[in-house]
């Protein structure tokens, strides 16, 4: 008989999501019964088969149940089973980049889901954080050590996993700039360098800087750290270069440097007259000492400045302006001296002067491409009031450059102070090797009261003729060499390096009858106390170690300190034998004397000598054995140093330079002013001005600015003061380079209390006073008789000439009154 249905199955299915699922069962009976698959009870069309598949399942079909009736003549059965879908992971807000203050706290969320229940793992930079396990991070304080940390969370449950995307944390500095140009300056130089006045040290970040033209928006400039140059100059590596073009040769240059608190920004195009533009920067260009993030530069009237409406016209090589202003506050027509420099004409023939205004300039300077007859002076009281200071001086092939480089003829450098601050720690560095503050190619360079620093080779004369008047040099080692007739006028030399070493390292030419030739010189023992960096020691300095075997180094009528060794003189691979060492008249700062005598008795036996073998053939290399060795200094003769051989006339009227008669001169230099003097009536009184130039000056005294005849001494003097004297006094300067005028000094001679001596002659009043009162003025006022005093004074004509009148009298006009009076 029939036999009603019977269904084995179906079970439970769990998939995920998007998968497939299954259904199977068996069914039996008599007849063979038919089958309907249904869904929460519904049939499902088509579903008639012993297995029911489900593509691509969707969470929306979770708990859905699914059942199989089975029918037939003697009966009908239903089974059931459920479907479970599970769902990986899903993000549906990731975490976002944050920006915030240091010490203030950072929130990163997440927001996920998943089935069954989805777990957190959050990550700094890529390393798992301990018990950071929920949908969100807190940081309660960031710190600099946060800044640029990258954050994420890794999202899990059983049945997959999903990273999210990074976030990252830019920690904000509590650090505060101020700008420089400030925020909307007019009148600014097309060669502006801007700077950053930061509350605390900075340092470079990362990102970029822009600087955009604020009529259209168009981008003028940019600077991005990604694509900063490095390059190596000995022990030193900079990292924030770029390149340059400067008067026909590629430099390196740093587009940002920072400097104590300050950030220097140095734009290599220059900026359009007339315009305006404004300054924006990614947060992060600048780092606190934590490496929290100076906050961005946005806006466009955040750090916004306008250009002078027009500049000094472009010259031609023989006409325009003779006189530039450089100043860093936008007060001159340029704002760097290589501005300045740039706008003197190529191959110029006529004197011009850039003043430069006192303040320190982070740029290095060049003159080049025949850029001659200028003068370069700092306006300052001093020196130091100038400085003209750049650490890293290269060219693009990391060959050093010079802070100062002259490449041109007849320069002028005055009244300045040139810096490399190798001696000192930059960028974690000291004493980074042989770096230059100063080179020079060009033919009568003058440098006249100028300071320069360094270290080793702080001062490269390449080639041409170099003088240095009254100057003061610092540096380590051969930090004076070359091969130019270079001449030291009453300079201080000073090796600044505590454990010393050689100061000069010469190159010269064989036939050159001079080169590194010290007149009249200063050689101090460096010391703290003194202002120098270090505290050099005793008995460990040198003048010369010969850099090329005919270079030639002269010490005449020079002071020492106790840092030169007893030797004075030093080897390099034997060229001592064929170099040019010559010493005269030297003498001890303190007192006593050292003779080249003695010097030679200390080992330095090529001093004041030559070797015959030598002149007759000069090929010989300094080892030959005829050279070199007791043989060789065996044969050695005496020279005789003449110092009239060292004076200037002779040594640049010397035919071999072919100067033509040309000697150095220098701007006179007023080093004592004129003061205001107050004296007695009678007593005498004088004036001083002590100044030097070369030549020498002359002086013209004036009295409220008035020659006075026959007053060209440096002291004006007045045997017998009378109240006439009285006046404002000066001082004109003057010699073949310029002309100097001295500050006013007044001359006061107090008038005294005196009186009126009255005598009659012949119907006249004789009015008479002390002869050393001459310069009273007498008044006098007529009144009608009965009538007292008034206040209606007149001058009588002429009484501040003399100390005497006569007045005719007239009783009828009434009374008459008479009073002396100052001035």
């Amino acid at each position: 008989g029939d036999v009603a249905p019977g269904i084995t199955g179906p079970t439970d299915q769990t998939v995920v999501q998007t998968s497939n699922a299954t259904f199977t069962a068996s069914v039996s009976g008599l007849p063979l019964p038919t089958v309907q698959w249904r869904v929460n009870g519904a049939n499902i069309p088509g579903a008639t088969s012993s297995s029911l598949t489900l593509t691509n399942v969707q969470f929306s079909q979770n708990g859905f149940v699914y059942s199989l009736v089975a029918s037939n003549s003697a009966g009908q059965a239903t089974n059931s089973a459920t479907l479970y879908v599970l769902v990986p992971p899903v993000i549906s807000q990731q975490p976002t980049n944050l920006s915030v203050i240091a010490g203030s706290a950072a929130l990163f969320n997440v927001g996920a889901s998943g089935v069954p229940a989805v777990k957190y793992q959050w990550s700094k930079n890529s390393s798992p954080i301990a018990n950071a396990t929920n949908a969100s991070y807190t940081i309660a304080s960031v710190s600099g050590a946060d800044n640029g940390a990258i954050f994420s969370v890794t999202v899990t449950n059983s049945v997959g996993l999903v990273a999210s995307s990074n976030a990252t944390l830019t920690v904000l500095s509590t650090m505060t700039g101020s700008f420089l140009p400030t925020n909307n300056a007019t009148g600014i130089s097309p060669d502006q360098q801007l700077r950053i006045v930061f509350s605390s040290t900075p340092k470079i970040g990362s990102g970029k800087l822009y600087v955009r033209d604020a009529s259209n928006d168009s981008l003028f400039a940019t600077i991005d750290t990604s694509l900063f140059q490095t390059f190596t100059m000995f022990g030193a590596t900079i990292t924030n270069a770029y390149v340059r073009t400067v008067q026909g040769a590629n430099y390196f240059y740093m587009p940002i440097a920072t400097y104590g608190n300050e950030a220097w920004i140095t734009i290599s195009n220059r900026f359009a007259y007339n315009k305006t533009y404004y300054v924006n920067a990614d947060a992060g260009l600048f780092l606190d000492s934590a490496n929290a993030s100076f906050p961005a530069i946005t806006g466009t009237n955040t750090w916004r400045f306008s250009t002078k409406p027009s500049g000094p016209a472009t010259p031609t090589a023989s006409t325009g302006l003779t006189s530039l202003t450089v100043a860093l506050d936008g007060a001159g027509d340029f704002a760097t001296l290589q501005g300045a420099a740039d706008w003197i004409p190529q191959n110029n023939t006529l004197l011009r002067t850039i003043t430069i205004q006192p303040g320190v300039y982070r740029d290095n300077t060049t003159f080049a491409q025949s850029r001659h007859k200028v003068r370069v002076i700092g306006a300052g009281a001093n020196r130091q009031a100038v400085q003209l200071f750049y650490p890293y001086p290269a060219f693009s092939s990391a060959n050093g450059a010079g802070t100062l480089r002259l490449e041109s003829n007849d320069l002028y450098v005055r009244n300045v102070t040139i810096d490399n601050a190798v001696y000192s720690n930059y960028n974690g560095v000291t004493f980074a090797g042989p770096i230059q503050t100063v080179q020079t190619t060009g033919s009568r360079l003058i440098f006249d009261n100028v300071l320069i620093k360094g270290g080793q080779d702080t001062l490269y004369t390449i080639s041409g003729i170099t003088y240095f008047n009254r100057c003061e040099i610092w540096g380590s080692v051969d930090f004076i060499y070359g091969a130019a007739l270079t001449v030291f006028d009453q300079c201080d030399i000073v090796e600044i390096r505590d454990t010393g070493g050689p100061i000069t390292a010469p190159n010269t030419d064989l036939a050159a009858p001079y080169g590194l030739t010290f007149l009249s010189c200063n050689f101090p023992r460096a010391l703290t106390a003194n202002g120098y960096p270090y505290n050099v020691g005793t008995g460990n300095t040198t003048f010369q170690r010969p850099w090329r075997q005919d270079g030639y180094t002269a010490i005449i009528n020079c002071a020492l300190g106790s840092q030169i060794t007893t030797k004075g003189w030093a080897e390099w691979d034997g060229r001592e034998t064929t170099c040019r060492a010559r010493e005269y008249g030297t003498t001890l700062i303190g007192g006593g004397s050292t003779t080249p005598a003695q010097r030679q008795a200390a080992g330095a036996y090529w001093l004041n000598t030559i070797d015959p073998d030598y002149v007759n053939n000069s090929s010989l290399d300094p080892t030959n054995s005829l050279l070199y060795g007791a043989s060789g200094q065996a044969n050695r003769t005496n020279v005789t140093v003449n110092p009239a051989d060292y004076t200037l006339a002779a040594i640049f009227g010397n035919s071999y330079f072919n100067l033509g008669g040309w000697l150095p001169t220098t701007l006179p230099t007023i080093t004592t002013q004129p003061t205001n003097k107050t004296v007695s009536a009678g007593s005498p009184a004088s004036f001083s001005v002590a100044a030097y130039g070369l030549p020498d000056p002359a002086f013209q005294w004036r009295k409220n600015g008035t020659n006075i005849s026959f007053a060209t001494n440096a002291t004006f003097s007045i045997a017998s003061a009378k109240l006439g004297d009285n006046g404002t006094y000066s001082v004109i300067v003057s010699n073949a380079a310029g002309t100097l005028t001295s500050s006013n000094a007044v001359l006061t001679i107090p008038a005294l209390p005196t009186s009126i001596t009255p005598t009659f002659t012949n119907g006249a009043l004789n009015l008479s006073w002390p002869v050393n009162q001459t310069g009273y003025r007498l008044l006098a006022q007529t009144n009608p008789p009965n009538v007292g005093l008034t206040t209606n004074w007149q001058p009588v004509v002429g009484s501040n000439a003399t100390n005497q009148v006569s007045i005719a009298m007239n009783p009828a006009a009434g009374s008459v009154f008479f009073r002396l009076v100052y001035p």
